[in-house]
């Protein structure tokens, strides 16, 4: 009786437009890796999902936080225990019998040198990998209670032949996101234990912050890092850094700017940012923070008319021209720097730093992570 009701209500459902779960099993679905030279076909396909995830968490002992990165991943979700096949593309190649055999003691192998058997084999291939079919082996491996994805990387390597992969739900604490070619899957067991990164920051700034991250001017994760801390001056020299980069459509990496600085206080033994800190002296973006210049004060925290006037050179540097003034239109001038009143007069005119109320800047206030990197992407849009 009851197979005939429910076979009753599926014709119904049919006849009326009603949803049926008929595709709970997933469809086909077909996706060509151009880089690698592959066809993946996925026969349980569900849907595609985008999103955040941290990556690579760690503890980093200069700055006493956690450190890390969130990259986007767009994840195929397929159908428990159903199948995604990989294959070559036509004018790709496989890997030949005589290659699989020159390197069988190569393959499970971190890194290869011209020192092991088979390295020629291999570096033939290596140089002409455009001919081939292959994966980068490379996986995340995610870690529940972190949680978090680790990652871990081995050499490219050619496809033997096409393989098909049967996608199960994991049994054990970690279980890998593929990620050999430019396409993600997971059956939708593992995927519903991914937990995406979420903004550390107050309500009010997660999406400006966000946004900042985006932009790339940010050296360090907000949804890692806790963004109503204090920002601190080694952390906002870096950021300059990335700003005047990505002002110019470029990557810091891409500056080709001297990492020498003047600061005893600044060294590899005192912060990871030592680099960006030089870079940031010679660029002109910061100064010392004593009369004699010898002394940067790391992990001092940044105040509001420091972050003014660094955001000032930063524009100055660019080309823009920031006329100098002698007062600010604050009921707290008085309390403004004058090495600080052009700047402040200037990027409040351009609603860049703002003020805190009743008129009043007050310059030697401490700012967050988030209103510092807030107030260095409105530079950027206003520069474009």
């Amino acid at each position: 009786m009851k197979k005939r009701l429910l076979a009753v209500f599926l014709a119904l459902a049919l006849c009326v437009g009603l949803t049926v779960p008929a595709f709970a099993a997933g469809t086909k679905k077909v996706v060509e890796d151009q880089a690698h030279g592959v066809k993946i076909t996925m026969n349980g396909f569900l849907r595609v999902e985008t999103r955040r995830y941290n990556c690579g968490v760690w503890y980093n002992e200069f700055e006493e936080r956690l450190s890390g990165t969130t990259p986007e991943f767009t994840i195929y979700v397929v159908a428990d225990n159903s199948t995604v096949t990989v294959e070559a593309l036509p004018g790709r190649k496989y890997a030949d019998p005589s290659f699989v055999e020159a390197t069988k003691d190569l393959k499970d192998r971190p890194g290869i040198t011209s020192e092991d058997p088979g390295y020629a084999v291999y570096k033939a291939f290596s140089e002409n990998k455009s001919q081939y079919a292959y994966e980068l082996r490379y996986a995340f491996d995610w870690d529940p209670e972190g949680p978090w994805f680790q990652d871990a990387v081995m050499p490219p390597w050619p496809l033997e032949k096409a393989v098909t992969y049967t996608v199960s739900p994991s049994s054990d604490d970690y279980f890998s996101l593929s990620a050999s070619y430019d396409v993600f899957w997971l059956c939708e067991s593992d995927y519903n234990k991914l937990v995406p990164a979420t903004v550390q920051a107050s309500s009010w700034a997660r999406a400006a912050v966000a946004q900042a991250y985006n932009a790339g001017i940010m050296h360090f994760s907000p949804y890692i890092l806790d963004c109503t801390q204090g920002m601190t001056r080694a952390d906002f020299a870096a950021v300059t850094v990335w700003l005047y980069a990505a002002a110019m459509g470029k990557s810091s990496w891409e500056l080709d700017v001297e990492k020498d600085h003047p600061f005893t206080d600044a060294t590899w033994e005192d912060t990871m940012l030592d680099e960006e800190i030089g870079m940031a002296y010679n660029l002109g973006f910061i100064k010392g923070s004593n009369s004699a210049g010898t002394l940067f004060s790391p992990k001092a925290t940044l105040t509001r008319q420091e972050a003014a006037a660094m955001l000032g050179r930063v524009y100055t540097k660019l080309g823009g021209t920031i006329p100098a003034v002698s007062n600010t239109t604050f009921a707290d001038d008085g309390s403004v720097a004058g090495w600080a009143k052009s700047e402040v007069a200037f990027m409040s005119g351009k609603d860049i730093v703002e003020g805190v109320g009743d008129n009043k800047f007050a310059p030697t206030k401490t700012l967050s992570i988030q209103e510092a990197v807030i107030m260095a992407n409105r530079m950027l849009e206003t520069l474009k």
